[in-house]
């Protein structure tokens, strides 16, 4: 029997048709019984229906208001099943650390899952919810989990990403909240991220010092050593180059897998798009005009007489440039921190990664992918499975013509300068 204060949990299951909710929200309503939370989901025409109910002021019976549960449910050939729950035992939503932990794979969903839970299970992390997400081409899901009682309370982040990534499963983990679901910035770094190529070993290449330059542009990307000094170093072998060289670098730039798609989905829902390098603006700049983004910042190379001198003008866009800028844009657009995504590579990315409400590392080292919420290691299409957008959504999205008024490609507003 329920005692006082106590609660009771009610789980209908059965096949799912019009009707069934407002039956049993019926009999409830009818016995003034308090319904405390609700959750309905249905796979296929699999229903599951779960009330938890407060019956302290009920004008019947617990017995009472069971038996017409339970009639009902023999009436619609459902099943039912009950239990008291204890009201001290009751866990409220706000003092659960929730999470939203999305998965990303080319192997089959019973593999993700398979090696997924048992990494959760490990470290205490309870499953609350799961969704599909995409099942076509590769797997998606998304599980909402319970870290709150997590082993270990901190680095469970870092240790989760470092597990997915040895089964094979690009991962990300964030904060379940208002803000998940509801970005609206997000930033690029260029080289090797936005765009498949390094531009300054593109440079150093027609120079005939690309082995030099890779050398240090190594070091410096796994941070052993200051990214200042190996960008200065760098530069100084470009002395040279010409503007003639730099358009035929810019013209043979080439997107990343998946990036089109991404930015025709971010922009059709509304989103703001930057790109923040320590790469040279001549470079970002074309970006912004072809692919009509909002903001884009790079270093400024120093030419005279059409060439390159082997200097950088200043102020140099370094990490920390690179984590205030997108505050900066941030701020100017009066988005929350919590709503901005931005992705990057290397060490010089992990402040603004960091900065970021959602930092994805984008095959990256293992230094940085410690440091983000998510990593990626195939093609950029993830970053929309990150979002919650699923393979339907990016289907009715992508079924819709092009928006009229939307603001043409290179057109001045777009203009990322401050």
């Amino acid at each position: 029997m329920q005692r006082h204060g106590d609660l009771l949990v009610i789980t209908i299951s059965g096949r799912d048709r019009p009707g069934i909710t407002a039956a049993f929200a019926t009999i409830l309503h009818r016995a003034r019984a308090r319904i405390v939370d609700v959750e309905q989901a249905t796979l296929q025409d699999v229903l599951a229906l779960s009330f938890l109910i407060d019956l302290e002021h009920s004008a019947d019976s617990q017995q009472d208001v069971l038996k017409d549960l339970l009639y009902q449910a023999k009436e619609m050939d459902l099943d039912l099943n009950f239990r008291v729950f204890p009201h001290d035992e009751m866990v409220t939503r706000k003092e659960r650390f929730l999470y939203a932990i999305t998965c990303i794979s080319d192997r089959p969903m019973t593999g993700v899952l398979a090696d997924i839970a048992p990494i959760l299970a490990q470290r205490n992390v309870n499953i609350v919810t799961i969704r599909c997400l995409a099942e076509t081409h590769f797997a998606s899901l998304e599980l909402i989990a319970d870290g709150t009682h997590a082993r270990p309370p901190r680095g469970f982040r870092a240790e989760l990403l470092a597990s997915a990534a040895a089964s094979g499963i690009d991962l990300g983990i964030q904060r379940e909240s208002f803000y998940r679901r509801n970005k609206r910035l997000i930033v690029f770094d260029m080289d090797s991220t936005l765009i498949s190529q390094e531009i300054i070993d593109e440079l150093a290449r027609l120079r005939g010092v690309e082995r030099d330059v890779v050398r240090i542009t190594e070091r410096a990307m796994a941070g052993d050593i200051e990214f200042a000094t190996a960008l200065e170093e760098r530069v100084a072998l470009l002395r040279g180059v010409t503007i003639e060289q730099m358009k035929t670098v810019a013209r043979n730039v080439a997107l990343n897998e998946g990036v089109d798609r991404v930015l025709r989905v971010v922009k059709h829902l509304g989103y703001k798009v930057g790109l923040i390098s320590s790469g040279f603006n001549f470079f970002t700049e074309y970006l912004r005009t072809k692919l009509g983004l909002d903001y884009a910042y790079g270093n400024v190379l120093e030419m005279r007489d059409g060439v390159a001198t082997g200097r950088l003008r200043m102020p140099i866009i370094d990490a920390a440039a690179k984590a205030r800028l997108l505050h900066e844009i941030a701020v100017r657009e009066r988005i929350h921190p919590e709503q901005v995504v931005a992705i990057g590579d290397g060490a010089n990315d992990v402040a603004m990664l960091s900065e970021a409400g959602l930092g994805i590392a984008y095959r990256a080292k293992p230094r940085v992918k410690a440091q983000a919420d998510a990593s990626l290691s195939g093609g950029m299409q993830g970053i929309l499975y990150l979002l919650g957008i699923t393979e339907h959504d990016l289907a009715e999205i992508e079924r819709q013509p092009p928006d009229p008024q939307a603001r043409p490609t290179g057109s001045p507003e777009a203009n990322g300068a401050p």
